[in-house]
């Protein structure tokens, strides 16, 4: 055998030595990979989870074309209505809200539809039980649209702001009971704040 041939042999053995070792080492480093980003996605969605529970967010996919509206039934509880509530559809969900709040919610709803139009966002009141309501939040978008660019699918959230609405009439009442106050009062009042700027004075002062 010639020096070469051999030499040749010896090339190709190592060569697949090399790349024997070498697919093992590559695959150990994907099956590594692999594992971070999944424990990294698990992360990622007990994080978004833990939100959306704080939050009380309640996901939903409204099917343009039939009206079908889908989302967590038992998180209805979340707006504060309750988790039987037969809300299936838009038109389900548009009977819910209050009378004084129908039209702009469907202004919004049919803006929101267009092409290149802001996404859907209002704040209305829902019926939790006859004669009790409740503030709630919705934002959404258009997702899919036909070939014909007609919306046929869209997503949002909706949230509760019962609280912040309850707690802004709140400071609203406040507001106009010191104003009657300093109306009403024979003394001369100034109120000043920390930093030395004047907050309120009656008609005495």
């Amino acid at each position: 055998i010639r020096p070469a041939d051999v030499a040749t042999k010896l090339c190709v053995i190592i060569a697949t030595v090399v790349v024997g070792i070498a697919s093992r080492v590559v695959g150990r480093i994907a099956r590594v990979n692999r594992r971070e980003l999944e424990a990294g996605i698990a992360r990622a969605k007990n994080h978004f989870s833990v939100a959306v529970k704080a939050a009380k967010m309640l996901f939903w996919e409204l099917d343009l074309h039939t009206g079908a509206l889908v989302y967590e039934q038992d998180r209805l509880t979340w707006l504060g209505l309750a988790p039987d509530a037969a809300v299936t559809t838009i038109t389900e969900w548009l009977a819910a809200v209050h009378p004084d709040d129908k039209t702009a919610f469907m202004q919004h709803f049919q803006d929101a539809l267009r092409q290149g139009a802001p996404d859907f966002d209002f704040e209305y009141r829902m019926q939790q039980s006859p004669g009790q309501w409740t503030w709630v939040q919705s934002r959404g978008s258009v997702s899919q649209r036909n070939a014909e660019g007609t919306a046929v699918l869209a997503v949002g959230a909706t949230i509760n702001t019962n609280q912040r609405k309850q707690a802004e009439a709140d400071v609203q009442t406040n507001a106009t009971l010191l104003r009657a106050t300093l109306a009403a009062t024979d003394e001369g009042i100034l109120m000043i704040g920390p930093d030395g700027q004047v907050l309120s004075a009656n008609q005495r002062f």
